[in-house]
């Protein structure tokens, strides 16, 4: 039986596709959760449209003191889109993606964390009035989008808790230690990082020009 896994050839963007066809229940599983609980907070929110009132501004608040946040926002009173593109998408992939989704999927219950905010933003983005709705519609994208890099970052992460725990169980049929193992799911988590940088590059573009445009 060969030592070497099947997507591993050496080929790195490539390789990353394949470590998510070889996860592929993992990252429906994951979907499930972020979009269950989003689509839990949708219908909480529109039978309680005061608690997304309530919500709204307290994450109003906590923006106006998030240090990152408030570079965004003053970058787009400028109107300075570069700036505001830069800052949303280093946001998005050391918070969000690496700390939350790949560290949570590392120690494993931090994932609690990530479907509580998916819940969240399903009670803000409930469309309990035509101005909610059109939000919605407007964002689904970036929604969409970096959703599903959370999903890949959260994907990884368990990979890398698996290489540590239970190696036998990640790579079933060969023979590894568990050092090797953590070797290969650390490139794997690597090559998959390439597809989940591009696309918070992307959904960051989106997520901004979307903002100028409500």
């Amino acid at each position: 039986m060969s030592d070497q896994p099947p997507w591993e050839t050496g080929e790195f963007i490539i390789d990353g596709l394949r470590v998510l066809k070889a996860n592929w229940i993992k990252i429906l599983i994951f979907n499930i959760l972020y979009f269950g609980a989003f689509i839990v907070g949708v219908f909480y929110g529109l039978g309680n449209p005061a608690e997304q009132i309530t919500l709204a501004r307290l994450i109003q608040v906590e923006l106006r003191n998030n240090p990152t946040s408030r570079i965004v926002l003053d970058a787009l009173i400028r109107r300075d889109i570069l700036t505001a593109i830069v800052f949303t998408f280093i946001h998005n992939l050391i918070y969000p993606a690496f700390l939350i989704s790949t560290g949570g999927g590392v120690l494993l219950l931090p994932l609690i964390l990530n479907v509580s905010q998916f819940f969240v933003l399903g009670v803000l983005f409930s469309p309990t009035t035509a101005a909610h709705l059109f939000v919605l519609t407007l964002s689904f994208p970036v929604l969409l989008m970096e959703t599903e890099s959370y999903v890949f970052a959260s994907v990884v992460g368990v990979n890398l808790a698996l290489g540590i725990i239970k190696p036998n169980l990640l790579y079933k049929g060969m023979s590894l230690t568990r050092k090797q193992t953590l070797k290969r799911s650390l490139y794997a988590c690597a090559t998959v990082y390439v597809w989940i940088i591009a696309i918070l590059l992307v959904s960051a573009v989106l997520e901004i020009f979307t903002l100028t445009s409500i």
